[in-house]
């Protein structure tokens, strides 16, 4: 995998480029080697028969997204940790935790389905068969072997039986051990130390130990097949030999075992059929063995491609066959048509050509990939009515990125009451500020539980009855710095990403904010004199009460200089190195109840005003136990965090 032409780099999966991914600024670590092509960008990973770049948020995600499927193996993503609110496939993907036993595939390797929880799941492994107490039957080749020697990293079934991830997604590995990409244990010791202990070898990755390999295993496992006699009893049942070989049938009672061809079937027994892999069933499913005959003739196997993922969040499909509208949830024969659409909010990629309507090959394939729809963020709406301390009432449609955070702690979980505001970045992401969030007592975080993110508000209140739909999703998960330490800390590092548990539908007044992406290390500063824009429900004046519409108010960001003269030497200890300023002098001001507001400033773009998010409302100074409005005020600076911006955005983006 060397070659002079090729660029090492330390690949973190959101970080991309900015060295090993143990960053305090994150508190997870990943590392992650991988050889990156001139011919993939930085935000891209190259398949391992080096012949395609996929996106980065499509590393192990559950779906193979290379053509070679490498990006869906141990090797690629046994050092991926998992955050809380998701599930971890057995070779290391990250997918939704819903995708636990809900009867669909979502891992590659299917271990979302072969969780101890899942119906079935438990009862499968107890699989002695007609060997002694004690012992483990090999799921074809038959032999027996100590329960001991089941998911311990070696092989010992002729057919692999003992070392596969249907058996071992679910064994229990103690933390002192180490967990194989398919589920077998070893001892931890064994991790990373030149010698392959895991039957996939994933004790030796690269991702994991930072050398580097050939991409040579699945997250399949192939079973060798076994000739049985032909029983003599009369009565049985012929497997014909010119049975096709994409179908293979099954004794009902033992869906998981083959029938060899040329074997018979026990009189009275049901058997099922199963296609392989891009085959469906054109007949019946079942037969039944009565003297000597089947009941039905056996079914064919037809080509078709697979059902396509995509009523989404973000992307949409109809699907057509010789002009009949068919859904887009099941097998395609041949000859259908999809057509794809992107959902409200989204739009179809503006950097290249894309393919509208896929159709299905006669080899089972679509014809392209399905492209993904990029959002559509930062544009105001058109034709509003005209906040904060001397500021307008605004329609939403002028901010309609701005949130309201939500709180049952203040009220002792009796209602919610609106304390911070917040930024939508994607449709699952949302960016405030951590003080918002923080437990002074405690010195911690507030559980996620206690909060909920409000889009589309223009009354402060909960239960207001709005001109437009509002739309109110959970919490699932607050992620801060490690370092913040609020007060104590001067309100450093004030920034929080909240996951959440759903997602926004983004209409004319729910739409994200841009992000910049790709600034110079000069451009990082906010230009002073430049003017954004700051929504929320805080105090109507200094003391006074809050407001009750949301507004919004412009301000100019401040010099560094200018700003600290006009503050007292105990507020100069907050301008911390990821602040700035901004704001007047002049009875204009963010007030409380608006912190973790989003500053924007607008951006000329293809014609059109973009807005992107530069600030977070923090802190500002103190008149009698309020704001004061007569002195600027500091926000946290967006694009000091954007590297844990962009991960996070990244890793919980919609499809």
């Amino acid at each position: 995998m060397k070659r002079l032409k090729d660029l090492w780099v330390m690949l973190l999966v959101s970080h991309l480029i900015h060295g090993s991914f143990a960053d305090s600024n994150f508190g997870i670590e990943v590392k992650t080697i991988y050889c990156l092509p001139a011919t993939c960008s930085r935000y891209q990973w190259q398949c391992a028969d080096r012949s395609q770049c996929i996106n980065s948020d499509e590393l192990c995600d559950g779906q193979p997204n290379c053509n070679d499927k490498s990006d869906e193996t141990s090797i690629a993503c046994i050092s991926i940790r998992c955050p809380s609110y998701a599930f971890r496939c057995a070779y290391g993907a990250c997918v939704d935790s819903d995708s636990e036993c809900n009867g669909v595939k979502d891992c590659a390797d299917n271990s979302d389905e072969l969780s101890l929880k899942c119906p079935g799941v438990l009862e499968s492994y107890d699989l002695k068969g007609d060997c002694n107490v004690g012992y483990f039957k090999c799921k074809v080749s038959g032999e027996c072997i100590n329960d001991d020697k089941v998911c311990d990293g070696k092989i010992d079934c002729k057919d692999r039986s003992d070392e596969t991830v249907e058996r071992c997604a679910s064994y229990y590995c103690p933390k002192y051990g180490f967990r194989c990409g398919y589920g077998g244990c070893i001892d931890g010791a064994g991790k990373c130390d030149g010698t392959v202990d895991c039957a996939d070898s994933s004790d030796e990755s690269p991702s994991l130990c930072g050398n580097s390999v050939n991409y040579t295993q699945t997250t399949e496992t192939a079973y060798r097949p076994v000739t049985t006699a032909r029983p003599v009893e009369d009565g049985s049942c012929l497997i014909p030999d010119d049975l096709p070989s994409t179908i293979n049938a099954f004794y009902e009672a033992d869906p998981d075992r083959p029938l060899p061809k040329g074997s018979y079937a026990a009189p009275y027994s049901n058997i099922i059929y199963k296609c392989k892999s891009k085959y469906a069933i054109e007949g019946t499913t079942t037969n039944f063995c009565l003297d000597g005959e089947w009941s039905v003739k056996h079914p064919v196997c037809q080509k078709y491609c697979s059902p396509l993922p995509l009523s989404g969040i973000t992307i949409k499909a109809s699907c057509e066959i010789f002009g009949e509208t068919i859904s887009c949830q099941q097998p395609h024969r041949p000859q259908t048509l999809a057509r794809i659409t992107c959902a409200v909010g989204y739009r179809k990629p503006v950097d290249r050509t894309v393919v509208e309507v896929l159709r299905c090959d006669d080899d089972g394939e679509w014809d392209y990939h399905a492209f993904r729809c990029e959002q559509i963020c930062g544009l105001e709406a058109p034709d509003v009515v005209p906040y904060i301390v001397g500021g307008e009432n605004v329609n939403i449609t002028k901010v309609p990125w701005h949130v309201g955070i939500y709180t049952d702690i203040i009220t002792g979980k009796s209602s919610f009451s609106q304390i911070c505001g917040g930024t939508i970045i994607n449709a699952k992401v949302v960016i405030s500020a951590a003080h918002c969030f923080w437990d002074a007592m405690e010195n911690r975080l507030y559980e996620p539980m206690n909060f909920k993110v409000g889009a589309g508000k223009y009354y402060r209140d909960y239960n207001s009855v709005e001109p437009t739909k509002p739309q109110i999703v959970d919490v699932a998960q607050i992620i801060t710095k490690q370092e913040y330490n609020d007060y104590a800390g001067y309100y450093a590092l004030d920034i929080a990403m909240l996951i959440l548990v759903d997602h926004f539908e983004f209409n004319s007044y729910i739409k994200p904010i841009c992000l910049e992406t790709n600034l110079n290390f000069n451009e990082k500063y906010v230009q002073p004199g430049l003017v954004g824009k700051v929504a929320g429900w805080g105090l109507e004046q200094s003391g006074g009460q809050s407001s009750p519409e949301l507004k919004y108010i412009d301000l100019p960001a401040i010099e560094y200089n200018e700003c600290k003269q006009k503050l007292s030497a105990e507020l100069q200890l907050f301008i911390t190195g990821d602040k700035f300023c901004a704001g007047y002098t002049t009875g204009q001001s963010v007030c409380r109840g608006d912190s973790g507001g989003g500053l924007v400033f607008p951006k000329m773009v293809g014609g059109s005003t973009v807005y992107f998010l530069r600030g977070i409302v923090s802190t500002g100074g103190n008149k009698g136990g309020s704001c004061d409005n007569d002195k600027y005020s500091l926000f946290t600076n967006v694009q000091y965090h954007i590297e844990m911006v962009q991960y996070y955005e990244t890793q919980n983006r919609p499809k």
